[in-house]
């Protein structure tokens, strides 16, 4: 990992050459945006690299397109990423007349996934201000089982019809399964009655995480043989409010293509927020 710090025109320099050179995504979070910076930068992005920016909504401006508006009592940070390169600091994109040098941020050069796992960070930090709940997940979100599982990336189970049983495992189990105990189902952890049928879900197999989605309901469903880390569990539950709660300011088009470009799905939702280091070497 490289870091270089940034002071004053440093920050707009090195901004301009890295939009410039871009391969693959921006994302640029500034709490306030002027107008003929906007402008500017928009037209510095390469054709076909995906972008999106993100500001408060008590912004003087705000960019009229692909921009996520916050709520100002959640953010005031500002996180530039451009590839693989991370800048955060505390320049917002209103360049000054004059440029001053007590304006000073950080340059993280790294890997695809750690850029990804440092922006992802502070945005789940911002929704989770928002108190959102993480179910029912939008509905958006059963768009990335067509490549696999969103959470740890394996391939998926077909489409599984799932049964809650208070006593089995985590709490659920197919209905394929259930129903291979005694012919009926009725195993030796619970009577026929008290089960629910959950419907078609899309589920990750026992190889995978065993987190799945119900179709019908929305429902986050964790399908393992024996108890969930419970751990585990709410950081996947994190991760579904971050998406419930961006998806309350984006059109359903680019919210799919956003948590792709941007990386967070696959096993980015299971690095813990506690304690979270990086050795620099």
């Amino acid at each position: 990992m490289k870091i270089k710090l940034l002071y004053g025109s440093d920050f707009w320099e090195t901004l301009d050459s890295l939009i410039q050179s871009a391969n693959n995504r921006v994302f640029l979070a500034s709490a306030y945006w002027g107008s003929k910076d906007y402008l500017h930068y928009k037209s510095l992005i390469p054709k076909n690299v995906f972008y999106y920016f993100m500001s408060r909504n008590d912004s003087k401006f705000i960019p009229s397109e692909r921009c996520i508006s916050i709520d100002n009592k959640l953010f005031h940070g500002k996180i530039y990423l451009i590839d693989n390169t991370i800048i955060i600091g505390s320049q917002n994109l209103y360049k000054p007349k004059v440029v001053k040098d007590g304006e000073y941020s950080v340059l993280f050069e790294t890997d695809s996934f750690t850029s990804s796992l440092m922006l992802y960070q502070a945005l789940l930090k911002i929704a989770q201000q928002a108190n959102e709940d993480d179910e029912p997940i939008n509905e958006n979100f059963l768009n990335f089982y067509s490549n696999g599982c969103p959470f740890c990336g394996n391939m998926i189970a077909d489409e599984l019809s799932i049964i809650r049983c208070p006593e089995y495992g985590g709490g659920f189990v197919s209905e394929e399964d259930c129903f291979s105990y005694q012919g009926e189902g009725a195993c030796k952890y619970c009577l026929p009655e008290n089960r629910e049928n959950m419907g078609e879900c899309f589920c990750c197999d026992h190889s995978g995480c065993g987190f799945g989605i119900s179709i019908n309901s929305l429902e986050f469903i964790c399908h393992t043989f024996g108890a969930p880390d419970a751990e585990k569990e709410e950081r996947a539950r994190e991760f579904l409010r971050l998406f419930n709660f961006i998806a309350k300011y984006m059109n359903d088009e680019d919210l799919i293509t956003l948590y792709e470009k941007l990386g967070f799905i696959g096993k980015i939702f299971d690095v813990s927020l506690e304690n979270l280091e990086w050795q620099i070497t």
